[in-house]
């Protein structure tokens, strides 16, 4: 039986295929569900059951308890998400996940004002700022405080580069080998992360960046730190990729870049570029069905395609300039020796950074399905900002893109293909690219089980609160080039 509380319930949805609605409810008990007899329905997300939770009042405290649905109900406690087994008391707050569904919870007294809808606030963002000195790494924590202490730690380098390069071996070899490397490869990153974290990371900033979790936050570290894994860093046994809204960005000196200007035309335009050398029959298939997916739904969305023959240089630089968000599912190459030749495979040879000198109007996101796609080489201060051998990303930022996903290291196309799928459900829903991610790599670790560590190898360079402007207009036709 439920009773009259004392606090209004809220609820938002900030993540998955319903974000931005919101219910709010002082009646004592709300189902949510797939099923439309539920107050509070999702019925977009094929991951909820029709019955899948019951929040309800109990002596004036609010509760959450599982309906017994298929894919359970959970929490965030001590860092880790956690399924409930039963029923759980709700604080101010708290985020409650059912399926692909991530709800926000807010217990509003009776005389509080009707919070402003999740999709219309704007995101708040703290920025880590990471400075590389000899012998010594600098953090500074910036947020709304007007005064902010600098916090240092002494660094053994060495130590440090062997950390990062057996988490490389790990992850690249577990990736190449499958299940069977996966499965043993995941408790050593957990370990490895960690270790990591103590050597790299002062305690006083790990205290800090504990109380933001699930946040907006944007690691701004000089280019000497590129090579580190700072996804991989733990608190409490969760990946940083996995407790914040995470992004890079990488402090450059003496460098500016103009972003160019937009073009309308195409404004609502997504490129797919899948299996242009023919020999990835999964990736043409992944390409083929996302594009299947965005036509049936609600965004108004130009889709066009180039598989196999169809994607060359010539093609991807002509469509790249219409549109506003490139997706590329294939082979990726990167040259350590020379990174200017690192880039995608395409039907008529490589596509490297060499090709962008042609390019215009660069489009606002980039998403590199492929393995090694978003490894760099570090810069150094005494090089003016940036010198010539840079990878795939850099040029692509430096051109004007406003937020680049890739891989790190090696990845399997169905578990990398699941991720961006889920990326791309939430940012055509309006959610932000950091969210998106941190989902993306969450969903994907629980879809596939220990089984694939693909999730494990994204970086998001960009604002974790950039989200694709508002398509408009009636649905397009979709089209293949």
């Amino acid at each position: 039986m439920s009773e009259r509380p004392d606090r209004k319930l809220h609820l938002t949805v900030d993540s998955g295929p319903h974000v931005g609605q919101t219910l709010s409810s002082d009646g004592g008990q709300v189902c949510a569900g797939r099923g439309p007899e539920n107050e509070f329905c999702l019925g977009d997300d094929q991951t909820v059951s029709e019955r899948h939770a019951r929040f309800y009042c109990a002596q004036g405290y609010w509760f959450v308890e599982d309906c017994g649905s298929r894919n359970g109900v959970y929490v965030f406690r001590n860092g880790q998400l956690e399924r409930l087994s039963g029923p759980e008391l709700l604080q101010d707050a708290a985020t409650i996940h059912l399926g692909a569904t991530r709800l926000r919870v807010a217990l509003l007294k009776p005389s509080a004002a009707q919070p402003i809808a999740a999709a219309a606030q704007p995101l708040m963002c703290e920025t880590l700022e990471i400075r590389w000195e000899a012998g010594a790494i600098r953090y500074r924590l910036s947020g709304s405080a007007p005064v902010s202490r600098v916090h240092t730690q002494e660094l053994a380098p060495a130590l440090v580069e062997g950390l990062v390069q057996r988490l490389e071996d790990v992850v690249r070899l577990a990736n190449l080998e499958g299940s069977a490397g996966a499965a043993r490869a995941w408790e050593e990153i957990r370990s490895l992360g960690a270790q990591l974290t103590r050597q790299l990371v002062p305690e006083r900033v790990l205290e800090k960046l504990a109380a933001l979790e699930g946040q907006p936050l944007q690691i701004a570290h000089d280019s000497e730190l590129i090579g580190i894994p700072w996804e991989l860093a733990s608190i409490g046994g969760t990946t940083w990729g996995e407790y914040f809204d995470l992004g890079r960005q990488v402090i450059l000196e003496n460098l500016t870049i103009t972003l160019p200007a937009r073009a309308e035309a195409g404004a609502n335009s997504l490129l797919i570029v899948c299996n242009p050398t023919g020999d990835l029959a999964a990736a043409q298939e992944a390409g083929e069905a996302l594009l299947r997916e965005l036509s049936h739904g609600p965004a108004a969305v130009d889709v066009v395609l180039l598989a196999g023959a169809r994607a060359t240089a010539e093609r991807l630089l002509r469509e790249m300039e219409r549109c506003q968000v490139v997706y590329y599912l294939g082979h990726g190459h990167y040259d350590a020796t020379a990174p200017e030749r690192s880039g995608w495979l395409l039907h008529d040879g490589p596509f490297t950074v060499n090709h962008f000198r042609r390019l215009q109007t660069a489009p606002r996101l980039v998403f590199s399905n492929a393995c090694d796609s978003a490894r760099e080489a570090a810069q150094h201060k005494g090089e003016h900002g940036c010198a010539a051998n840079v990878g795939m990303a850099s040029k692509f930022l430096f051109s004007g893109v406003e937020a680049f996903v890739g891989a790190l290291w090696p990845i399997q196309v169905e578990s990398s293909a699941y991720f961006a799928s889920v990326c791309f459900q939430d940012l055509l829903g309006g959610a932000a690219i950091g969210g998106a991610v941190r989902r993306a790599r969450r969903e994907t670790r629980l879809a596939f089980g220990g089984n694939d560590l693909s999730w494990a190898s994204y970086v998001l360079y960009g604002d974790p609160r950039w989200a694709l402007p508002a398509w408009r207009g009636a649905p397009r036709p979709v089209s293949e080039v």
